[in-house]
C-alpha cells in the first residue's frame, strides 16, 4: 500500500539552523531523510534539497539568530520548507515523565515505521505536550516487553555504573540525529544496550537529546 496509493503521511526533518553556519548536521538529516524516502517509495532529489535548504536560509534575518527548520516530502517527492524562530529553554534541566505512568499504550517494537521520521506520531505529540502541560519537557515511552524506547520527541540516553546507554532500534527507536552524533563520540563512550523502567528509576543521569536542542540533562518527574 506504500507504493501503490498515498500511505497519507510524509517524511521529515526537522533542524537546527541559523543564517551564518547553515544547517546543524545536515548530511545526518538528508541521509536519513533520503532511507526514510526510499523504504516508503517517494522521490527523493538530496540536490534539490539542498538548493532549497540554502535558498531559506538566505532568508534569516538575523543570520546568527538559532531558527527550526522543518522540511517535509509526500509521496510524490515534493517538498515543503518551513521556519520559525528558535526560543531557548526556560531551564538548563528539563523534567521528564513516563509514559506508561499517563495512560499511554506502549509502543510496538516491530512497527517498522517507528525507524522513520514520519508524520504519523500523533501520540508522540500527544505525550509530550501533555509532559508540558504537567511542568515537564517529554515522556519517556515503553515497548511490549516493557523495554525503554523513546521520549515523544526525543531520544534519551540513562547513565549507569558510570557510562551511557541509550536503547537499540531494535526496541522500536527512531534513529535520530543527535542519538547518532553521540554514539559516533568515542570520547562520549556511550552504547546500546536494551534498558527498562528501572534503569530509568536507578540512572545516575537522563539525558535527552534531539536535533534541535542538542544533548540535554533531564530528570524524572514523579
Amino acid at each position: 500500500f506504500l507504493t501503490d496509493a498515498d500511505p497519507g503521511i510524509e517524511c521529515f526533518e526537522t533542524m537546527y539552523a541559523t543564517r551564518a553556519e547553515g544547517v546543524r548536521h545536515v548530511e545526518r538529516h538528508l541521509t536519513r531523510l533520503a532511507a526514510s524516502a526510499a523504504w516508503l517509495g517517494f522521490p527523493c532529489d538530496v540536490q534539490a534539497l539542498r538548493a532549497r535548504i540554502d535558498e531559506s536560509l538566505a532568508k534569516f534575518a538575523d543570520q546568527n539568530a538559532p531558527h527550526r527548520l522543518r522540511l517535509a516530502l509526500g509521496k510524490s517527492g515534493a517538498a515543503t520548507i518551513t521556519s520559525a524562530p528558535l526560543a531557548p529553554l526556560a531551564q538548563d534541566t528539563v523534567g521528564v515523565l513516563l509514559a506508561s505512568d499517563y495512560g499511554f499504550a506502549p509502543v510496538e517494537s516491530a512497527d517498522a515505521l517507528l525507524l522513520r521520521k514520519t508524520t504519523r506520531r500523533a501520540e508522540f505529540d500527544r505525550a509530550w505536550r501533555e509532559a508540558e502541560a504537567q511542568g515537564g519537557f517529554d515522556m519517556l515511552f515503553f515497548n511490549e516487553r516493557g523495554e525503554l524506547t523513546e521520549g515523544g520527541r526525543s531520544n534519551v540516553f540513562v547513565k549507569r555504573d558510570g557510562k551511557w546507554f541509550t536503547p537499540p532500534l531494535a526496541s522500536g527507536v527512531l534513529p535520530g540525529v543527535m542519538r547518532g552524533v553521540l554514539l559516533d563520540d568515542d570520547a562520549f563512550g556511550a552504547q546500546e544496550r536494551v534498558l527498562t523502567r528501572d534503569d530509568v528509576l536507578d540512572a545516575e543521569a537522563l539525558m535527552l537529546t534531539n536535533a534541535l536542542r542538542g544533548a540535554v540533562p533531564a530528570r524524572l518527574i514523579r
